[in-house]
C-alpha cells in the first residue's frame, strides 16, 4: 500500500487477484462494481465496514527471454491485449503475458524439447520448474503462468525422446508444438536440402517433401539422427524400397530437429560415402559439425 492508500493488484493467470487479508479472489470478467462487491465480502472477514474502491490502471507491456529448444530463441517484448477502457463498467481483463503465449511467439517448441521441465528464472527470486502437462485436448494445464517483467525460461533438451508416448502425441498436436524442424535430405533424391517438418514427420515422409528419389537411387538409406545434447549424430542404415509398402519400423519414427537423411545412388551405398557426403558444406548449403558415433 502507497502514502495515498492505494494498493496495486494484478489479475492473475487464473483470473483471481490476491489481498492481503481476503486471499484470492476471482474477479476476471467482472464489472469494477461487481468486483469491488466481491473483494469486501472477502474482507468482511477481518473487518465490518470494508471501505475500498476501484480503479482499473493500464497494463504495461513485459519483457521477457525464452532460451532453449524453440524455433527462435531470443528476448521477447509482451503487450496486454486491449486497450485502456474509461468506463467503469467494463469487465476487469486477465493479463495474458504467460509462458503458453512466450512459447507460441517463439515459433513453438521443438521436438526434441523436454516440456515436462521447463525452467523459469525470475528476476527476483528462485528458479523452478514447470510441467506443461498437455492433456488430451492439447491444452496445457500450466501453461497459463503469469511471467514476469524480466523472466528468462529456458526449454531443455529431453534425455529421452518418447515419441510413442500419448503425451508427445498430444503436445504435437498442439498450438505449443512447432511445425518448423528442419530435417535436411541429401544424396538421390530430386530436391536435396532442408525441408520443414512437424513432431511427427517420419524420414519416410521427408523424403517424399524432398521430391522423392531419383531413378538411380538405391534401397540403401543413412539416418543421422541429431542429439542436441551432445550436438552429435548417431548414424543408422535401412535397407528400404521406397517404391513398396514394406517400409521398416525405423523409417517411420519421427526424428528430431536437425537430422540428416541420405538417400544413396544404386552403385554407393555405404557408411563411408555416406560421411563424405554429409561433411561437404556443399551438399547441404552450410557447415556441420559434430561427432558421429
Amino acid at each position: 500500500t502507497s502514502s495515498d492508500g492505494r494498493n496495486k493488484v494484478k489479475v492473475m493467470a487464473n483470473g483471481a487477484i490476491f489481498m492481503p487479508k481476503g486471499g484470492l479472489v476471482r474477479v476476471a470478467g467482472m464489472t469494477l462494481p461487481q468486483a469491488e462487491k466481491a473483494m469486501k465480502a472477502a474482507l468482511r472477514r477481518y473487518y465490518r465496514r470494508p471501505a475500498l474502491s476501484i480503479v482499473e490502471l493500464a497494463q504495461g507491456s513485459i519483457r521477457v527471454k525464452i532460451l532453449g529448444q524453440v524455433q527462435n530463441p531470443g528476448g521477447y517484448k509482451l503487450a496486454p491485449a486491449g486497450s485502456e477502457e474509461e468506463d467503469d463498467q467494463t469487465a476487469l481483463r486477465q493479463r495474458p503475458s504467460t509462458l503458453e503465449e512466450l512459447i507460441v511467439r517463439a515459433g513453438g517448441l521443438l521436438n526434441n524439447a523436454d516440456f515436462q521441465r521447463i525452467e523459469v528464472r525470475p528476476a527476483e527470486g528462485a528458479c523452478f520448474s514447470v510441467n506443461l502437462d498437455i492433456l488430451q485436448g492439447g491444452a496445457s494445464r500450466f501453461g497459463m503462468l503469469a511471467l514476469e517483467d524480466g523472466d528468462t525460461v529456458t526449454v531443455p533438451v529431453a534425455n529421452e525422446i518418447a515419441t510413442r508416448s500419448n503425451e508427445y502425441k498430444w503436445m504435437a498436436k498442439s498450438d505449443l508444438a512447432s511445425t518448423k524442424q528442419k530435417i535436411y535430405v541429401i544424396g538421390d533424391v530430386n530436391k536435396p536440402g532442408p525441408v520443414q517438418a512437424s513432431w511427427l514427420t517420419t524420414p519416410f515422409e521427408a523424403v517424399a517433401m524432398a521430391g522423392g528419389t531419383n531413378v538411380n537411387a538405391s534401397k540403401s538409406v543413412f539416418l543421422a539422427r541429431h542429439d542436441a545434447i551432445s550436438n552429435s549424430f548417431k548414424v543408422s542404415k535401412v535397407s528400404v524400397d521406397f517404391l513398396s509398402r514394406d517400409v521398416q519400423q525405423g523409417l517411420m519414427e519421427p526424428i528430431p530437429d536437425g537430422s540428416i537423411i541420405y538417400v544413396a545412388k544404386s552403385t554407393v551405398g555405404n557408411l563411408q560415402q555416406f560421411i563424405q557426403n554429409l561433411l561437404t558444406p556443399a551438399a547441404l548449403g552450410i557447415g556441420i559439425t559434430g561427432a558421429f558415433r
